[in-house]
C-alpha cells in the first residue's frame, strides 16, 4: 500500500534547531553556513520539520540515535537542542569514530560499527535519524531494524531518499509495521536555500503509537 505524501514549504521558518545546525555547519539546517569537508555548504530544508517533531520532547529524558555521523555536526546539533538527551552515534568508519569521540560531546556516546551489520538494537530509543549511505537496501534496513526499538510515540527518520527511486522498497519495509504506527508518510521539506540538482529532498517519518 502506498504511503501518503505531504510538502512541506518550509521558506518562512528560522527556529533553533535551524540555527544550532548552522552554527554546527550541519547540512540539515537550510540557513547552514558551512560543512566540514567540502568546498561549499550542503543545506537540507530538514531542521524546520524536526522541530516541528522534536519541540514537545525537547527538555525531556529521552534517548536518540544518529545513524551515520560523519564529522559530528548532527551530533553537535543533536546536543545542543536536547539537553537532557542521551545520544548515541553509530558510524563504520574509523576516521569519524575517532574525531567524534575527540569532541567529548555530553551526554554522548559513539558506538564503531557498521549498522548494515546489526540484526537488532540493544537499547530503545525516542528518536532514530537514519544518515548514513543513502543507499535503499540501508534504508530498508533502518526501518527493519530501528521501529521495534521505538518506544512509545517514538520517531525514525529516513533522511536524503532520492526522489527519482521506486519506493516500493521502503514502503514494503514500513507495512508490518503499519498496526503499531500512528504516522508513516514521506515528507518533502521545500526551501529556497535548497539546490535542486542534488534531487534527493525527501524525508520517510516513521511515530510508533
Amino acid at each position: 500500500m502506498p504511503l501518503p505524501r505531504l510538502r512541506i514549504d518550509c521558506s518562512g521558518f528560522e527556529g533553533d534547531l535551524c540555527r544550532l545546525g548552522r552554527d554546527a555547519g550541519c547540512d540539515r539546517s537550510p540557513i547552514n553556513q558551512h560543512t566540514e569537508g567540502q568546498p561549499q555548504p550542503f543545506r537540507h530544508a530538514y531542521t524546520p520539520v524536526f522541530q516541528l517533531l522534536f519541540a514537545p520532547r525537547r527538555y525531556d529524558d529521552i534517548t536518540i540515535a544518529e545513524i551515520g555521523i560523519a564529522w559530528g555536526a548532527g551530533l553537535r546539533m543533536l546536543a545542543g537542542y536536547f539537553p537532557a538527551a542521551r545520544i548515541v552515534g553509530f558510524e563504520r568508519r574509523e576516521k569519524f569514530v575517532e574525531h567524534c569521540r575527540a569532541l567529548q560531546l555530553p551526554r554522548t556516546e559513539i558506538r564503531h560499527v557498521d549498522f548494515n551489520r546489526v540484526d537488532r538494537l540493544d537499547s530503545r530509543f525516542d528518536i532514530v535519524l537514519e544518515d548514513s549511505s543513502h543507499n535503499q537496501a540501508t534504508q530498508v534496513h533502518a526501518i527493519r531494524t530501528a521501529v521495534p526499538a521505538l518506544n512509545r510515540g517514538g520517531i525514525l527518520i529516513i533522511e536524503d531518499i532520492a526522489l527519482d527511486r521506486d519506493d516500493r522498497p521502503l514502503e514494503d519495509a514500513v507495512q508490518p509495521f503499519l498496526p503499531e504506527l500512528s504516522l508513516a508518510s514521506f515528507i518533502y521539506p521545500e526551501h529556497p536555500n535548497v539546490d535542486p540538482s542534488w534531487q534527493n529532498e525527501k524525508l520517510l517519518v516513521l511515530v510508533r503509537a
